[in-house]
């Protein structure tokens, strides 16, 4: 959330840099973009089934327990 909230306040203009002791510079926006290719990547792909034909013993329930996690973040 933090990555793509800095890519879309960078694009819209309302981005407030607060330089540190360490920065990226001109870069910094490449290399937030790569991230989020990469969390956005990964994010899908993780949800895959690691075996084919899919039983409930090679089940991947990481999308199970991402919908579980979204449910209890809506009610509290």
């Amino acid at each position: 959330m933090p990555l793509i909230a800095r890519v879309l306040a960078r694009f819209y203009g309302h981005a407030n840099v607060l330089p540190g002791p360490y920065t990226l510079g001109r870069y910094g926006l490449i290399v937030n973009l790569i991230g989020l290719t990469f969390l956005v990547f990964t994010s899908i792909t993780f949800n895959f089934p690691t075996l084919a034909p899919v039983d409930k013993e090679n089940m991947n329930y990481t999308s199970a327990a991402i919908g579980v996690i979204g449910m209890i973040s809506l009610v509290e």
